[in-house]
Protein backbone atom coordinates (compact mmCIF):
# COMPACT_ATOMS: atom_id res chain seq x y z
CA UNK A 1 0.00 0.00 0.00
CA UNK A 2 2.78 2.42 0.87
CA UNK A 3 4.65 1.84 -2.37
CA UNK A 4 1.54 2.30 -4.50
CA UNK A 5 0.71 5.56 -2.70
CA UNK A 6 4.12 7.12 -3.30
CA UNK A 7 3.73 8.23 -6.95
CA UNK A 8 0.66 10.22 -5.95
CA UNK A 9 2.31 12.00 -3.06
CA UNK A 10 3.49 15.08 -4.87
CA UNK A 11 0.76 15.38 -7.50
CA UNK A 12 -1.92 15.26 -4.84
CA UNK A 13 -0.48 18.22 -2.96
CA UNK A 14 1.39 20.45 -5.40
CA UNK A 15 -0.03 23.90 -5.84
CA UNK A 16 -0.28 25.23 -9.40
CA UNK A 17 3.15 26.16 -10.70
CA UNK A 18 2.18 29.80 -11.19
CA UNK A 19 1.80 30.28 -7.43
CA UNK A 20 5.39 29.22 -6.92
CA UNK A 21 6.89 31.21 -9.72
CA UNK A 22 9.07 34.24 -10.31
CA UNK A 23 7.20 37.53 -10.91
CA UNK A 24 7.40 38.58 -14.54
CA UNK A 25 8.55 35.17 -15.79
CA UNK A 26 6.27 33.29 -18.16
CA UNK A 27 7.76 29.81 -18.24
CA UNK A 28 8.14 28.55 -21.80
CA UNK A 29 10.86 26.82 -23.78
CA UNK A 30 12.11 30.30 -24.77
CA UNK A 31 14.32 30.50 -21.67
CA UNK A 32 16.37 27.60 -23.07
CA UNK A 33 16.16 28.29 -26.80
CA UNK A 34 18.14 31.56 -26.71
CA UNK A 35 16.41 33.28 -29.64
CA UNK A 36 18.23 36.51 -28.90
CA UNK A 37 20.15 38.92 -31.20
CA UNK A 38 23.45 37.05 -30.71
CA UNK A 39 21.88 33.60 -31.09
CA UNK A 40 24.66 32.27 -33.40
CA UNK A 41 27.24 32.90 -30.65
CA UNK A 42 25.24 30.88 -28.13
CA UNK A 43 24.72 28.08 -30.63
CA UNK A 44 28.48 27.89 -31.24
CA UNK A 45 29.03 27.73 -27.47
CA UNK A 46 26.49 24.95 -27.10
CA UNK A 47 28.09 22.86 -29.84
CA UNK A 48 31.66 23.43 -28.59
CA UNK A 49 30.75 22.51 -25.00
CA UNK A 50 28.83 19.44 -26.12
CA UNK A 51 31.84 18.27 -28.13
CA UNK A 52 34.19 18.71 -25.17
CA UNK A 53 31.92 16.74 -22.85
CA UNK A 54 31.37 13.92 -25.33
CA UNK A 55 35.10 13.62 -25.88
CA UNK A 56 35.68 13.75 -22.10
CA UNK A 57 37.96 16.76 -22.65
CA UNK A 58 36.17 19.15 -20.30
CA UNK A 59 39.41 20.26 -18.70
CA UNK A 60 42.76 21.84 -19.47
CA UNK A 61 43.57 24.53 -22.03
CA UNK A 62 40.34 24.34 -24.09
CA UNK A 63 38.30 25.21 -21.00
CA UNK A 64 40.65 28.05 -20.05
CA UNK A 65 40.49 29.56 -23.55
CA UNK A 66 36.68 29.39 -23.59
CA UNK A 67 36.47 31.09 -20.18
CA UNK A 68 38.70 33.97 -21.30
CA UNK A 69 36.07 34.80 -23.90
CA UNK A 70 33.05 34.09 -21.72
CA UNK A 71 34.03 35.71 -18.40
CA UNK A 72 33.41 39.36 -19.49
CA UNK A 73 30.14 38.31 -21.09
CA UNK A 74 28.90 36.73 -17.86
CA UNK A 75 29.10 40.06 -16.07
CA UNK A 76 27.30 41.81 -18.88
CA UNK A 77 24.35 39.53 -18.16
CA UNK A 78 24.65 39.33 -14.38
CA UNK A 79 24.61 42.24 -11.94
CA UNK A 80 26.65 41.72 -8.78
CA UNK A 81 26.05 43.62 -5.55
CA UNK A 82 29.44 43.63 -3.75
CA UNK A 83 27.85 44.65 -0.44
CA UNK A 84 25.41 41.75 -0.21
CA UNK A 85 27.19 39.35 -2.55
CA UNK A 86 23.91 38.80 -4.43
CA UNK A 87 23.74 38.15 -8.16
CA UNK A 88 20.80 39.41 -10.24
CA UNK A 89 20.00 37.72 -13.54
CA UNK A 90 17.91 39.36 -16.28
CA UNK A 91 15.10 37.08 -17.41
CA UNK A 92 15.30 38.35 -21.01
CA UNK A 93 18.77 36.89 -21.55
CA UNK A 94 20.07 33.52 -22.79
CA UNK A 95 19.87 31.88 -19.37
CA UNK A 96 20.97 28.41 -20.49
CA UNK A 97 23.97 29.98 -22.23
CA UNK A 98 24.80 31.90 -19.06
CA UNK A 99 24.71 28.67 -17.05
CA UNK A 100 27.01 26.95 -19.52
CA UNK A 101 29.41 29.90 -19.43
CA UNK A 102 29.51 29.99 -15.63
CA UNK A 103 30.18 26.24 -15.34
CA UNK A 104 33.00 26.53 -17.88
CA UNK A 105 34.59 29.35 -15.87
CA UNK A 106 34.10 27.45 -12.62
CA UNK A 107 35.98 24.52 -14.13
CA UNK A 108 38.68 26.85 -15.43
CA UNK A 109 39.14 28.41 -11.98
CA UNK A 110 39.15 24.99 -10.30
CA UNK A 111 42.06 23.73 -12.41
CA UNK A 112 44.09 26.88 -11.72
CA UNK A 113 46.78 27.38 -9.09
CA UNK A 114 45.75 30.72 -7.55
CA UNK A 115 45.36 30.49 -3.74
CA UNK A 116 42.00 32.25 -3.94
CA UNK A 117 40.70 30.03 -6.75
CA UNK A 118 37.94 28.63 -4.53
CA UNK A 119 36.39 32.12 -4.37
CA UNK A 120 36.09 32.21 -8.17
CA UNK A 121 34.70 28.67 -8.23
CA UNK A 122 32.13 29.62 -5.62
CA UNK A 123 31.06 32.84 -7.37
CA UNK A 124 30.58 31.05 -10.70
CA UNK A 125 28.44 28.43 -9.00
CA UNK A 126 26.39 31.07 -7.20
CA UNK A 127 25.58 32.52 -10.62
CA UNK A 128 24.78 29.06 -11.99
CA UNK A 129 22.39 28.08 -9.22
CA UNK A 130 20.70 31.50 -9.29
CA UNK A 131 20.23 31.33 -13.06
CA UNK A 132 18.96 27.75 -12.94
CA UNK A 133 15.78 28.92 -11.21
CA UNK A 134 14.83 30.69 -14.46
CA UNK A 135 15.16 27.69 -16.78
CA UNK A 136 14.78 24.63 -14.53
CA UNK A 137 11.53 23.86 -16.39
CA UNK A 138 13.07 23.50 -19.86
CA UNK A 139 16.76 22.68 -19.53
CA UNK A 140 16.43 18.89 -19.54
CA UNK A 141 14.36 19.00 -22.75
CA UNK A 142 16.76 21.33 -24.51
CA UNK A 143 19.90 20.64 -26.53
CA UNK A 144 22.16 22.28 -23.95
CA UNK A 145 24.69 19.80 -22.53
CA UNK A 146 24.31 20.48 -18.79
CA UNK A 147 21.15 19.02 -17.26
CA UNK A 148 19.43 19.87 -13.98
CA UNK A 149 20.65 16.72 -12.20
CA UNK A 150 24.27 17.39 -13.29
CA UNK A 151 24.13 20.96 -12.05
CA UNK A 152 22.53 20.28 -8.68
CA UNK A 153 24.86 17.40 -7.81
CA UNK A 154 27.96 19.36 -8.85
CA UNK A 155 26.75 22.38 -6.89
CA UNK A 156 26.36 20.15 -3.81
CA UNK A 157 29.93 18.89 -4.31
CA UNK A 158 31.18 22.45 -4.60
CA UNK A 159 29.28 23.60 -1.50
CA UNK A 160 31.02 20.90 0.53
CA UNK A 161 34.53 21.89 -0.58
CA UNK A 162 34.95 24.67 -3.19
CA UNK A 163 38.73 24.23 -3.23
CA UNK A 164 38.54 20.55 -4.17
CA UNK A 165 35.68 20.75 -6.65
CA UNK A 166 36.07 19.55 -10.25
CA UNK A 167 33.30 18.87 -12.74
CA UNK A 168 31.86 15.40 -12.17
CA UNK A 169 30.11 13.75 -15.09
CA UNK A 170 27.04 11.81 -13.98
CA UNK A 171 25.10 8.91 -15.38
CA UNK A 172 21.36 9.50 -15.66
CA UNK A 173 19.76 8.36 -12.39
CA UNK A 174 16.05 7.58 -12.71
CA UNK A 175 15.78 7.51 -8.90
CA UNK A 176 17.12 11.06 -8.54
CA UNK A 177 14.55 13.52 -7.14
CA UNK A 178 14.68 15.56 -10.36
CA UNK A 179 13.85 12.60 -12.63
CA UNK A 180 10.43 13.18 -14.17
CA UNK A 181 9.64 15.93 -11.68
CA UNK A 182 7.17 18.71 -12.39
CA UNK A 183 8.06 22.39 -12.00
CA UNK A 184 6.97 22.82 -8.35
CA UNK A 185 8.92 19.76 -7.25
CA UNK A 186 11.98 20.81 -9.27
CA UNK A 187 11.96 24.26 -7.68
CA UNK A 188 11.59 22.88 -4.15
CA UNK A 189 14.55 20.58 -4.77
CA UNK A 190 16.53 23.42 -6.34
CA UNK A 191 15.94 25.66 -3.32
CA UNK A 192 16.79 22.78 -0.98
CA UNK A 193 20.08 22.32 -2.81
CA UNK A 194 20.81 26.03 -2.47
CA UNK A 195 20.57 25.61 1.31
CA UNK A 196 23.26 22.93 1.52
CA UNK A 197 26.09 25.46 1.73
CA UNK A 198 24.70 27.18 4.84
CA UNK A 199 23.90 23.83 6.47
CA UNK A 200 27.46 22.60 6.00
CA UNK A 201 28.87 25.90 7.25
CA UNK A 202 26.87 25.40 10.46
CA UNK A 203 28.10 21.83 10.96
CA UNK A 204 31.69 22.68 10.06
CA UNK A 205 31.66 24.95 13.12
CA UNK A 206 29.89 22.45 15.42
CA UNK A 207 32.27 19.63 14.49
CA UNK A 208 35.41 21.71 15.06
CA UNK A 209 37.42 20.90 18.18
CA UNK A 210 39.06 24.34 18.13
CA UNK A 211 37.38 26.41 20.90
CA UNK A 212 38.03 29.63 18.96
CA UNK A 213 35.76 28.25 16.20
CA UNK A 214 33.30 26.11 18.16
CA UNK A 215 32.90 28.75 20.84
CA UNK A 216 30.02 27.36 22.93
CA UNK A 217 31.29 25.26 25.80
CA UNK A 218 28.23 23.01 25.74
CA UNK A 219 28.81 22.28 22.03
CA UNK A 220 32.45 21.42 22.68
CA UNK A 221 31.48 19.04 25.47
CA UNK A 222 28.82 17.40 23.30
CA UNK A 223 31.33 16.85 20.50
CA UNK A 224 34.00 15.37 22.76
CA UNK A 225 31.58 13.05 24.52
CA UNK A 226 30.22 11.80 21.19
CA UNK A 227 33.68 11.19 19.76
CA UNK A 228 34.76 9.30 22.89
CA UNK A 229 31.64 7.23 23.63
CA UNK A 230 29.24 7.54 20.69
CA UNK A 231 26.65 8.94 23.10
CA UNK A 232 24.67 11.99 22.04
CA UNK A 233 21.29 13.44 23.00
CA UNK A 234 19.13 12.79 19.93
CA UNK A 235 15.53 12.43 21.14
CA UNK A 236 13.33 14.48 23.46
CA UNK A 237 11.12 11.69 24.77
CA UNK A 238 11.66 10.53 28.33
CA UNK A 239 12.24 7.08 26.85
CA UNK A 240 11.80 5.46 23.45
CA UNK A 241 11.36 2.12 25.18
CA UNK A 242 7.67 2.90 25.72
CA UNK A 243 7.16 2.69 21.94
CA UNK A 244 8.97 -0.64 21.49
CA UNK A 245 7.28 -4.05 21.71
CA UNK A 246 8.05 -5.67 25.05
CA UNK A 247 7.20 -9.23 23.98
CA UNK A 248 9.24 -9.42 20.77
CA UNK A 249 12.07 -11.95 20.65
CA UNK A 250 13.61 -10.56 17.46
CA UNK A 251 16.27 -7.81 17.53
CA UNK A 252 14.86 -4.30 17.99
CA UNK A 253 15.75 -1.63 15.46
CA UNK A 254 15.27 2.14 15.37
CA UNK A 255 15.91 4.44 12.40
CA UNK A 256 17.21 7.92 13.22
CA UNK A 257 16.47 9.62 9.90
CA UNK A 258 17.83 13.12 9.28
CA UNK A 259 20.36 12.43 11.99
CA UNK A 260 22.88 15.11 11.05
CA UNK A 261 26.55 14.21 11.60
CA UNK A 262 26.06 13.15 15.26
CA UNK A 263 24.85 9.58 14.82
CA UNK A 264 24.11 7.85 18.15
CA UNK A 265 25.18 4.49 19.52
CA UNK A 266 22.72 1.72 20.44
CA UNK A 267 20.69 2.11 23.63
CA UNK A 268 19.13 -0.35 26.08
CA UNK A 269 15.64 -1.02 27.31
CA UNK A 270 16.41 -2.90 30.47
CA UNK A 271 18.77 -5.65 29.35
CA UNK A 272 17.62 -5.53 25.73
CA UNK A 273 19.91 -3.84 23.22
CA UNK A 274 18.24 -1.59 20.64
CA UNK A 275 20.19 -0.98 17.43
CA UNK A 276 20.08 2.57 16.06
CA UNK A 277 20.56 3.13 12.33
CA UNK A 278 21.26 6.72 11.29
CA UNK A 279 20.68 8.20 7.84
CA UNK A 280 20.77 11.67 6.34
CA UNK A 281 20.47 13.26 2.91
CA UNK A 282 23.75 15.10 3.53
CA UNK A 283 25.70 12.17 5.04
CA UNK A 284 28.25 12.08 2.23
CA UNK A 285 29.10 15.69 3.01
CA UNK A 286 29.38 14.96 6.73
CA UNK A 287 31.90 12.23 5.93
CA UNK A 288 33.93 14.82 4.07
CA UNK A 289 33.77 17.09 7.13
CA UNK A 290 35.00 14.25 9.36
CA UNK A 291 38.05 13.93 7.11
CA UNK A 292 38.58 17.69 6.87
CA UNK A 293 38.52 18.05 10.67
CA UNK A 294 40.44 14.81 11.42
CA UNK A 295 37.54 13.22 13.30
CA UNK A 296 37.10 9.48 13.85
CA UNK A 297 33.51 8.95 15.02
CA UNK A 298 32.47 5.60 16.45
CA UNK A 299 29.25 5.68 14.43
CA UNK A 300 28.36 7.55 11.24
CA UNK A 301 25.17 8.00 9.18
CA UNK A 302 24.50 6.44 5.79
CA UNK A 303 23.68 8.62 2.80
CA UNK A 304 19.92 8.46 2.35
CA UNK A 305 17.40 11.32 2.04
CA UNK A 306 14.13 10.69 3.83
CA UNK A 307 12.34 10.90 0.48
CA UNK A 308 14.32 7.85 -0.72
CA UNK A 309 14.28 5.49 2.27
CA UNK A 310 12.79 2.69 0.14
CA UNK A 311 16.06 2.61 -1.83
CA UNK A 312 18.17 2.27 1.34
CA UNK A 313 16.25 -0.02 3.71
CA UNK A 314 13.78 -2.91 3.49
CA UNK A 315 10.09 -2.30 3.95
CA UNK A 316 8.57 -3.14 7.35
CA UNK A 317 12.04 -3.19 8.91
CA UNK A 318 12.17 -0.80 11.90
CA UNK A 319 10.18 -0.81 15.13
CA UNK A 320 10.52 2.99 15.32
CA UNK A 321 11.46 5.58 12.73
CA UNK A 322 12.33 8.92 14.28
CA UNK A 323 13.05 12.48 13.10
CA UNK A 324 13.84 15.50 15.23
CA UNK A 325 14.05 18.99 13.72
CA UNK A 326 14.98 17.56 10.34
CA UNK A 327 11.88 16.58 8.35
CA UNK A 328 11.04 20.27 7.92
CA UNK A 329 14.49 20.63 6.28
CA UNK A 330 13.57 18.18 3.52
CA UNK A 331 12.32 19.21 0.10
CA UNK A 332 9.18 17.02 0.20
CA UNK A 333 8.23 16.21 3.81
CA UNK A 334 4.98 14.41 3.07
CA UNK A 335 6.78 12.04 0.69
CA UNK A 336 9.27 11.55 3.53
CA UNK A 337 6.49 10.54 5.93
CA UNK A 338 5.20 7.97 3.43
CA UNK A 339 8.72 6.56 3.15
CA UNK A 340 9.11 6.48 6.94
CA UNK A 341 5.88 4.53 7.24
CA UNK A 342 7.00 2.16 4.50
CA UNK A 343 10.15 1.09 6.35
CA UNK A 344 8.34 0.89 9.73
CA UNK A 345 6.92 -2.44 10.88
CA UNK A 346 3.13 -2.83 11.10
CA UNK A 347 2.17 -1.65 14.57
CA UNK A 348 5.38 0.39 14.82
CA UNK A 349 5.74 4.12 15.22
CA UNK A 350 6.92 7.11 13.22
CA UNK A 351 7.91 9.73 15.80
CA UNK A 352 8.26 13.35 14.62
CA UNK A 353 9.53 16.05 17.02
CA UNK A 354 9.87 19.50 15.48
CA UNK A 355 9.88 23.14 16.47
CA UNK A 356 6.64 24.81 15.49
CA UNK A 357 6.67 26.88 12.27
CA UNK A 358 10.45 26.86 11.98
CA UNK A 359 10.39 28.24 8.44
CA UNK A 360 8.36 31.34 9.25
CA UNK A 361 11.00 33.65 10.85
CA UNK A 362 13.19 33.46 7.72
CA UNK A 363 10.21 33.72 5.35
CA UNK A 364 10.95 30.15 4.17
CA UNK A 365 14.19 31.31 2.52
CA UNK A 366 16.87 30.61 5.15
CA UNK A 367 18.99 27.52 4.56
CA UNK A 368 16.93 24.35 4.18
CA UNK A 369 13.82 25.79 5.85
CA UNK A 370 11.17 25.67 3.10
CA UNK A 371 8.40 24.25 5.32
CA UNK A 372 6.59 24.82 8.59
CA UNK A 373 4.88 22.27 10.88
CA UNK A 374 1.83 23.17 12.97
CA UNK A 375 -1.50 21.92 14.28
CA UNK A 376 -4.83 22.97 12.80
CA UNK A 377 -6.48 24.04 16.07
CA UNK A 378 -4.31 24.32 19.21
CA UNK A 379 -7.41 24.34 21.44
CA UNK A 380 -8.85 21.12 19.99
CA UNK A 381 -8.54 17.79 21.77
CA UNK A 382 -8.12 16.11 18.36
CA UNK A 383 -5.43 18.19 16.68
CA UNK A 384 -4.41 17.55 13.08
CA UNK A 385 -0.80 17.65 11.94
CA UNK A 386 -0.32 20.33 9.28
CA UNK A 387 2.61 20.80 6.89
CA UNK A 388 2.55 24.15 5.12
CA UNK A 389 4.36 26.98 3.40
CA UNK A 390 3.05 30.01 1.49
CA UNK A 391 1.98 27.87 -1.50
CA UNK A 392 1.06 24.48 -0.05
CA UNK A 393 -0.97 23.11 2.87
CA UNK A 394 -1.16 19.38 3.71
CA UNK A 395 -3.35 17.95 6.47
CA UNK A 396 -1.24 14.88 7.25
CA UNK A 397 -3.77 13.45 9.70
CA UNK A 398 -6.43 13.49 7.02
CA UNK A 399 -4.17 12.17 4.25
CA UNK A 400 -3.02 9.18 6.30
CA UNK A 401 -6.49 8.17 7.50
CA UNK A 402 -6.83 4.43 6.92
CA UNK A 403 -3.08 3.90 6.74
CA UNK A 404 -2.05 5.03 10.19
CA UNK A 405 -3.25 6.58 13.43
CA UNK A 406 -1.87 10.11 13.83
CA UNK A 407 -1.75 11.70 17.28
CA UNK A 408 -0.58 15.32 17.41
CA UNK A 409 -0.15 17.87 20.15
CA UNK A 410 1.76 21.03 20.96
CA UNK A 411 4.27 20.86 23.79
CA UNK A 412 6.55 23.40 25.38
CA UNK A 413 9.87 23.74 23.60
CA UNK A 414 12.30 21.29 25.27
CA UNK A 415 15.31 23.65 25.19
CA UNK A 416 15.99 25.44 28.46
CA UNK A 417 16.85 28.71 26.73
CA UNK A 418 13.80 28.78 24.41
CA UNK A 419 11.26 31.62 24.86
CA UNK A 420 8.23 30.66 26.94
CA UNK A 421 5.83 30.91 24.00
CA UNK A 422 7.92 28.62 21.75
CA UNK A 423 6.25 25.26 21.10
CA UNK A 424 7.12 21.87 19.68
CA UNK A 425 4.87 19.90 17.34
CA UNK A 426 4.85 16.39 18.80
CA UNK A 427 3.54 13.73 16.39
CA UNK A 428 3.12 9.99 16.96
CA UNK A 429 2.11 8.08 13.82
CA UNK A 430 1.29 4.41 14.41
CA UNK A 431 1.29 2.23 11.32
CA UNK A 432 -1.73 -0.04 11.13
CA UNK A 433 -1.08 -3.75 11.45
CA UNK A 434 -1.02 -6.07 8.43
Amino acid sequence: AMRSLLPCVWLAHASPAKTLDIPGLERTSAQCECNVPNAPFWEDLRLATTDLLRARHFHGEPVDEMCKQLYPLIFQIVQHDPETGDFTVGIDKCISGLITSAVICAQSAAQGTAPEKWEHVESMWMITIQALDFCVHCLDNSNWPFKVQDLLENYADMAADPGAWRWRALEVDDAHPTAGADIPKLRFYLHWTKGIESELRFWRQRLNRDPTVNVQKSCQMRLEKWLETGEVHWYHDASLCDYLPSDSVRPLKVLNSGSGPFSPSPFYCGSRRVAVYSSDGLARHYHRLYDELNLEPLTTPVQCPVEQLFTCFPQNHFDITHMRNSLDHSFNPFAGIVQLLGVTRPGGYVLLRHARNEGVPGDFRVGLHQWAFDVDDPSSANQHFIIWNPTTRIDVTQELAGLAEVRTKLKDHPSDDAPEDEKYVWVDIRKRGS
